[in-house]
């Protein structure tokens, strides 16, 4: 059974999340604590059955964007597992956060997560901390963002350097440079990826 990190809809509302506006919101990590997060079973939090309820502690992923150069990202075509998703294209890499993952605080938790699945997914391995620039949490309000919510991260370095030519994982599947500028990129990322990208280039 696979157990998967999840948080108190209520408590991210009390600290000013609001579910019905899609973008990336800003949200201190450090007031979301113990209390306000557990590790579920991810097949009854995943169940379409149980979306009312599973609304009400939607699961946390973590979600970093590396940027190569402006408005340039590592990314890859979406598969696997999530079936709403696989037409997509995208730029962040992550996923669910594992008790194998957890830490003393939210974000060493995130963090952790996030440095395993790089290390999975593309072979980056001791990606040093200072070099995840926090952004926010992603909120969206499909069917997917209902039951999910992304601590979203950036990485900004160049990896034009070989970094892999492979992906270890099943969910990616040839990897890409993907140029956000262009609109037949853009328009074929999924919806976190766009929100992501957009926040990415305004905040600079």
């Amino acid at each position: 059974m696979e157990r998967v990190l999840c948080v108190t809809k209520s408590r991210l509302e009390e600290l000013g999340i609001d579910f019905n506006t899609r973008g990336i919101q800003a949200l201190n990590l450090k007031d979301v604590h113990h209390k306000d997060v557990s590790f579920k079973d991810r097949a009854f939090v995943d169940d379409p059955n149980q979306v009312e309820e599973s609304s009400k502690t939607p699961q946390i992923l973590g979600y970093v964007a590396i940027e190569v150069c402006d408005d340039v990202y590592l990314g890859y075509q979406r598969g696997g597992s999530e079936l709403r998703l696989s037409a997509n294209t995208s730029i962040g890499f992550g996923g669910h956060i594992n008790p194998v993952d957890a830490g003393w605080t939210l974000e060493e938790t995130v963090l952790t997560g996030l440095a395993r699945e790089l290390e999975e997914e593309i072979g980056f391995y001791n990606i040093p901390l200072e070099l995840y620039e926090y952004k926010g949490v992603i909120i969206d309000t499909d069917d997917v963002g209902k039951v999910h919510v992304g601590v979203a991260y950036v990485i900004e370095q160049s990896v034009m350097r070989e970094v892999a030519d492979y992906a270890s994982d099943c969910e990616l599947k040839d990897l890409l440079f993907i140029d956000v500028r262009t609109p037949a990129e853009y328009d074929k990322l999924e919806g976190w990826s766009q929100l992501l990208a957009d926040h990415i280039k305004r905040s600079k």
